[in-house]
């Protein structure tokens, strides 16, 4: 059966993202230090990250529970900081100004979305976040006009792997489980939750998934070869 869709995961799928974030948390600690001359780099990531893991417990299933400004306020509270609600503000736009600004897409993306646009096949993005951040970064990366739509965790109401983020995709592309193809870099939410429906799922990874994800691709544009063998 010809494929009609393909769904992509965003962060560390078609660009940076992680590389971005821990830039985007040094500058944070560079922002920080200007009022807290006491808080060594080591307290402030340890204590971010602290803060990140009880709000990801606390939150999990929901788009809130990657909300940088919950971080940045439990990161204070732990630190027994006066509440600021000016500064977390301030920290969180310098989180994802810096985030922005540091995002680039991974080798080959471009072109392949371009070729892919071209034969006819749909590009959707089905991404655990919340939509303005993730749309930002498609204005960033120059790949806006290549996306036929956007379905984000905070729109589905719950997180992939769920099934509401995939469903939801497949209704705006208006096709089959069967028809979609789904490219990701994490195994359990982007290949087993498309692989639960019965869509092709693709894990981009150096190390491989035999046995969990249909094809194991190194490259994002080897997703070219892969929609040809796939239907």
């Amino acid at each position: 059966m010809r494929k009609k869709l393909l769904m992509l995961d965003i962060d560390d799928t078609i660009c940076n993202a992680t590389q971005a974030y821990e830039k985007a948390l040094e500058e944070c600690y560079e922002f920080f230090r200007k009022m807290h001359l006491d808080v060594s780099k080591k307290d402030f990531v340890e204590n971010y990250m602290e803060a990140r893991k009880e709000i990801h417990l606390e939150l999990s299933g929901t788009a809130s529970m990657h909300d940088r400004f919950l971080y940045f306020q439990r990161m204070s509270e732990r630190m027994k900081l006066p509440f600021e609600p000016g500064t977390l503000s301030d920290i969180t736009e310098v989180y994802w100004k810096s985030t922005y600004s540091n995002l680039s897409l991974f080798p080959g993306v471009m072109e392949a979305m371009k070729k892919i646009k071209k034969s006819g096949i749909l590009i959707g993005l089905a991404t655990n976040l919340v939509a303005d951040v993730q749309i930002k970064k498609l204005e960033r990366l120059g790949v806006e006009d290549y996306i036929d739509f956007v379905v984000t965790s905070q729109e589905a109401g719950k997180e992939k792997p769920h099934p509401a983020v995939f469903l939801l995709a497949l209704k705006k592309a208006g096709c089959l489980p069967e028809e979609a193809v789904m490219l990701g870099d994490s195994l359990e939410q982007d290949v087993e939750g498309a692989k639960h429906l019965g869509m092709t799922a693709v894990h981009l990874s150096d190390k491989s998934s035999k046995g969990k994800a249909d094809f194991t691709i190194k490259k994002f544009d080897e997703i070219l070869g892969v929609l040809e063998k796939a239907g």
